[in-house]
Order: C-alpha cells, then sequence, then structure tokens
C-alpha cells in the first residue's frame, strides 16, 4: 500500500473536543501511521494525552499542499465551534486566529 498525504480528526473521548491535523512526511500508509508512528505535533492533544482521543483519517491525497488545503478548509469550517481545538489555519497564506484564544489575541 502507497504512503499518501492524510488529513485526520482527533476526538476527545470524554469532552468532545476536536482536533483537525495534516501529515505529509509519512513513510507508511495513514492506516499504519497515525497512532501508531505518528501522534499528532498539537499542544493541545499532547497536553491532553493522544490516547484520551479517537482517531479518524478523513481523506488521503496525492500532494502534501492538496492534504494542507483540505486541513485548512475543515477548520475554518469548524473554527468557531467550541469544541474545536484548532487556534488558527491559513487562507490564502494568511493567518486567522481564534478569538477565544487569549494567546491568539496578544498577538
Amino acid at each position: 500500500m502507497l504512503a499518501r498525504p492524510y488529513v485526520y480528526k482527533l476526538t476527545h473521548q470524554d469532552t468532545g473536543e476536536f482536533y483537525f491535523g495534516y501529515r505529509y512526511t509519512n513513510k507508511t500508509p495513514a492506516l499504519e501511521d497515525l497512532g501508531i508512528k505518528y501522534f499528532s505535533s498539537s499542544k493541545e492533544v499532547t497536553l491532553r494525552g493522544f490516547e484520551t482521543f479517537i482517531s479518524e483519517i478523513v481523506s488521503e491525497f496525492d500532494t502534501p499542499e492538496e492534504a494542507y488545503r483540505a486541513e485548512n478548509l475543515l477548520i475554518e469550517k469548524h473554527f468557531h465551534d467550541l469544541l474545536c481545538l484548532n487556534r488558527h489555519y491559513f487562507r490564502e497564506s494568511t493567518p486567522y486566529f481564534n478569538p477565544q484564544n487569549a494567546e491568539a489575541r496578544k498577538k
């Protein structure tokens, strides 16, 4: 099976909080990578512990750029949901920060 860039979603088992991410440096297929070799680079996920999240592969892509764009579109769609752990996304190379996040407001 071919290793392809992918977008994933992690949902916290207890709170329902969720996080979208993408991965493109994987050397193994997504199902053999997420939660086995790769556990997310998100501080929000790390603080809660990867094992407390349910992981799912949203989609696989042919290029890293496609995966990145898909991840950002998902974040944009869910950005104002209070359960969304993503604190920023990029659209047209411009960062958008979640106004509910104190760190983002400072920047």
